[in-house]
């Protein structure tokens, strides 16, 4: 219906098979009336459920691909739209992973991460960047301790220079709490 070419030139359909062949001797009009086309539309009306624009939607892009050299942990945050992840190393695909994160096998060589969305349509790829430390270390690091208090099997407050076996409770600047029991 109201087909145009490129340079907004009605295309000519004068030329259009109307019949579907020797077997089948209906014809038919391969172009919409007005009528017709005002009744498909819209894409819902055509397609019902399926909408195939989501075969062409780009997979979100990793963020934070990090590559821990301390203990050879490739890790990027977790996004429930991506259906899997492509892990590369040096430019080519080697695994494929649900999890976001993966154990390399050779911390020299440029790490990257796709994600594929539901159709399996690949991302842009995110080149990891490189922390000589364990993300164990960058957790506590986030987390940021604000308060260190001590305290004795009694329960009774004790100053840092206390000797002994000792609770000590380190308080995070979300608000969390980390307990542990420690001798000093």
């Amino acid at each position: 219906y109201n087909s145009v070419s490129a340079s907004g030139t009605t295309v000519d359909l004068s030329g259009r098979v109307k019949e579907l062949g020797n077997t089948n001797p209906h014809s038919f009009n391969p172009v919409l009336s007005a009528e017709e086309a005002a009744e498909i539309g819209n894409m819902s009306n055509m397609f019902g459920d399926w909408d195939p624009r989501q075969a062409t939607e780009q997979a979100p892009t990793p963020t934070n691909v990090t590559l821990y050299k301390g203990d050879n942990t490739l890790k990027w945050d977790n996004n429930d739209y991506a259906l899997l992840w492509a892990v590369c190393k040096d430019g080519k695909a080697v695994a494929f992973t649900t999890e976001p994160t993966y154990t390399v096998d050779d911390a020299t060589a440029i790490w990257s991460v796709r994600a594929a969305n539901e159709m399996g349509g690949l991302g842009e790829a995110v080149t990891a960047t490189v922390s000589e430390t364990t993300g164990i270390e960058n957790v506590n690091n986030a987390n940021g301790v604000v308060s260190t208090s001590y305290y004795n099997l009694n329960g009774v407050k004790v100053s840092n220079s206390f000797k002994g076996t000792v609770i000590k409770v380190e308080t995070l600047n979300n608000g969390k709490q980390i307990t542990s029991k420690i001798v000093k």
